[in-house]
């Protein structure tokens, strides 16, 4: 099924010029994403209506550099000089194309976001009217299911942990990295035991590189403290509570307070 990502309409001078629209989308789920290293198609589509003369229907390359890489071509016209991959249509026709592409596996931002034009022909002046996308979605690029974690211990106590709390098939640790002040080890059935150096206490960390489900590869980091287990680390101490506020006491008045004098005539000057 065919998720919409973007749509744009071109309109002409009068009613008589026509209407091209153009849209772009992805054999992806916007709601679930893609992850690096996946394939998708991307469907560029372009319509005359029964005025437009002549439409065309482009997908800039430029919003898919440091992204995705172009893997394959169908039914697409690539000008690189213009830098556009574009679907042309007469009076009266769709037509689409097909740009397949890989999402790179360090892409330089978390999603992929295709920019869409749109170009109306006019047959008499063969004037070219554009208009760039008016409706734009992107598509969120997930990162491998492979979290940091955070461990706390007493001094000289070894402490283990699974990435995945032990659910079954979620991913496979790989390897593990050595820290400062302690050794680590993981066994296969992807448990990781850290054992800190007698006497230390302290902060340590390490990294490990594990396989998620899906086959992406990543590396996470693993934060240790090491010491004392009563205060929680890195939070203040809870302070003692304040003495309870004492009642509202109303002050005490002594001896008589006269009654400010009411005028019982009035004077006129």
């Amino acid at each position: 099924m065919p998720h919409e990502l973007c749509r744009g309409r071109v309109t002409g001078h009068s009613t008589a010029d026509g209407v091209v629209s153009a849209a772009v989308f992805s054999s992806a789920d916007p709601e679930l994403g893609v992850r690096p290293g996946e394939e998708l198609h991307l469907t560029l589509s372009v319509s005359c209506d029964e005025h437009a003369h002549l439409g065309f229907g482009y997908l800039l390359a430029n919003s898919l550099d440091g992204v995705a890489t172009v893997a394959g071509l169908q039914d697409v016209e690539y000008f690189p000089q213009q830098g556009w991959y574009r679907v042309r249509a007469e009076r009266q026709q769709t037509a689409t194309g097909s740009v397949t592409v890989r999402i790179d596996d360090r892409p330089k931002t978390p999603r992929l976001r295709p920019v869409l034009a749109a170009t109306l022909r006019l047959p008499t002046t063969g004037e070219r009217i554009r208009v760039k996308r008016l409706t734009h979605a992107a598509l969120p690029i997930r990162a491998a299911d492979v979290r940091g974690l955070h461990l706390t211990t007493d001094i000289g106590a070894p402490v283990s942990v699974h990435p995945w709390d032990s659910r079954p098939n979620a991913g496979s640790v790989l390897s593990v990295t050595q820290p400062a002040h302690g050794t680590v080890e993981h066994s296969g059935d992807d448990w990781i035991h850290y054992r800190p150096t007698p006497g230390f206490t302290g902060y340590d960390r390490f990294t490990y590189t594990a396989v998620d489900a899906d086959g992406t590869t990543a590396t996470a980091p693993v934060n240790v403290f090491v010491g004392e287990l009563g205060p929680t680390p890195g939070v203040f101490p809870v302070e003692p509570p304040a003495p309870a506020f004492a009642p509202w006491q109303w002050p005490e008045l002594t001896g008589s307070l006269p009654w400010p004098g009411i005028p019982t005539k009035a004077s006129h000057g």
